[in-house]
């Protein structure tokens, strides 16, 4: 038997981050902690936060400290709903209304206290097609056809049938969010109540598993959740070390035993044999690149370009070079380099020297003209890039090179966020994926939430992130790149 991880409790403000109630996730947490929580982490910029409850928790006397504190701390009084993690749990898996519909969003609003059998009534009274009414134990589910702003029933008669009861309301897919996130980090935080319990299946990968809680992380989340490397259970790791074992310092196996850790996220020893690589030969572009790219993985933005510069510098007309290079660029805010190193690439596709350079070991700019499956990855970050960057025209020169009727395959991802961009595809065509869809949700789905920000849409551009940011596979660009936006969104 192990000692299992302590209850975790969840907080709701009331009110906050409206008006001129402005505070930041940083200060938000160091308030509750103030309150003497220790585990503490705020969820969006909202009011939401989650924290160790430790032995003998009482919510109700949780609320008065937290409500104690925050006043004291701020100034004014802030309503403070709490709940257990398996409480938001059942919340959010309920469905009073039956099956999810299209177009529909269910509200939650939270009380301390049941709002009563009278409350029910009256609010059934108010219900119609496009807004009805559940209660539930603490909790009222509002379904709502449309936006807040379209809703048939006033707030105020909603206020008057719960008895006028303070509330706080989140949407039911917030807290499906807050108990999925904190969930999968309490699965790597925590350990099993037995040695002999089934480990979740948290891999995407054939032959890799979790790596075990105990292990070290390889790095931290923008929002200070660990990532974790995979257990490599097929053995491709040893037999790469085998074949280095014959040769220490030849830097083909050096980078090979490194390129194959990449499949398992074991990054920081792939970047170990990187560097030892560079030891050896500081004029060869490749262990930069490779090492560069890592550093992404592992959110070390101006290593990553450090590194990647360095390559450019000794492969120039590289391909690989320039993509990843623009990314660091892209990741670290400076959007008008990377459309700069994206579109320099591009320019390079009729360009003699480049052309002569391709070969099958190395991929140079030439490709953008012979292989549209390197133009479509590459045009779509420069799209990116350029929106960004304000640069209107470039957009729409970008966008007018790319057909309608290319065959994509491998960056069909890519490819149809291009189309959506051109008014070709809808968001709703690109985001309802499903499981056996041709893309993972959050490489095309970051391209959306980016031309919805691009567009001013900050709203549909955070729900959208704040999703994108929960998805396992942590490496992935359109993941990193949501992490990025969403903290930039929520730490102004």
């Amino acid at each position: 038997m192990t000692q299992r991880p302590p209850a975790r409790h969840a907080a709701f403000m009331r009110g906050l981050n409206l008006g001129n109630r402005r505070l930041t996730n940083d200060e938000l947490e160091a308030a509750v902690r103030g309150a003497g929580f220790e585990g503490v982490a705020a969820y969006q910029a909202s009011g939401n936060v989650v924290y160790d409850a430790g032995a003998g928790a009482d919510p109700g006397g949780e609320e008065a400290r937290l409500e104690e504190r925050l006043e004291g701390a701020l100034g004014y009084p802030v309503d403070t709903f709490v709940r257990t993690l398996d409480e938001v749990a059942a919340v959010a898996s309920a469905e009073p209304f039956g099956p999810a519909e299209a177009g529909v969003k269910v509200h939650v609003m939270m009380f301390k206290e049941p709002p009563g059998p009278d409350a029910s009534a009256a609010l059934d009274g108010l219900s119609n097609a496009d807004d009805r009414f559940a209660v539930r134990g603490r909790e009222v589910y509002w379904f709502r056809r449309g936006g807040l702003t379209e809703a048939t029933v006033d707030v105020k008669d909603i206020h008057r049938a719960t008895g006028r009861r303070t509330n706080t309301m989140r949407t039911l897919t917030t807290l499906a969010r807050i108990v999925k996130k904190f969930a999968v980090v309490a699965l790597f935080l925590g350990v099993s109540a037995c040695a002999g319990d089934e480990a979740p299946d948290a891999s995407e990968t054939a032959g890799a598993a979790v790596a075990s809680a105990t292990a070290e992380p390889q790095t931290m989340s923008l929002f200070g959740d660990p990532l974790y490397a995979m257990e490599d259970t097929t053995g491709a790791i040893a037999e790469a070390d085998s074949i280095l074992a014959l040769e220490p310092d030849k830097v083909d196996y050096l980078i090979n035993a490194g390129r194959v850790r990449r499949n398992f996220w074991q990054y920081r020893e792939a970047i170990d044999l990187y560097t030892q690589a560079i030891e050896l030969a500081a004029d060869d572009w490749r262990p930069y690149r490779f090492r560069g790219h890592r550093w992404i993985s592992l959110r070390d933005f101006d290593r990553g370009i450090a590194d990647l510069e360095t390559a450019r510098a000794l492969a120039p007309m590289n391909w690989d070079v320039a993509y990843h290079l623009g990314l660091g660029y892209y990741l670290a805010g400076r959007f008008a380099d990377a459309a700069d190193e994206y579109t320099r690439c591009l320019d390079l596709a009729d360009d003699p020297e480049a052309q002569a350079a391709d070969t099958e070991d190395f991929r140079s700019c030439a490709r953008n003209a012979t292989d549209p499956e390197s133009t479509v990855a590459m045009t779509e970050w420069a799209v990116r890039a350029a929106l960004r960057a304000g640069r209107d025209d470039q957009v729409q020169a970008l966008l007018a090179t790319v057909p309608s009727d290319w065959e994509i395959s491998e960056n069909i991802a890519y490819y149809h966020d291009l189309l959506f961009y051109k008014g070709e595809r809808t968001a709703e065509e690109l985001l309802n994926v499903g499981e056996d869809g041709p893309y993972r949700r959050e490489t095309v789905g970051y391209g959306v939430a980016n031309w919805w920000l691009a567009q001013g849409d900050t709203a549909a551009a955070q729900e959208l992130l704040e999703e994108l940011v929960l998805d396992p596979w942590w490496p992935g660009f359109g993941r990193i790149a949501a992490e990025v936006e969403l903290y930039r969104l929520v730490n102004p």
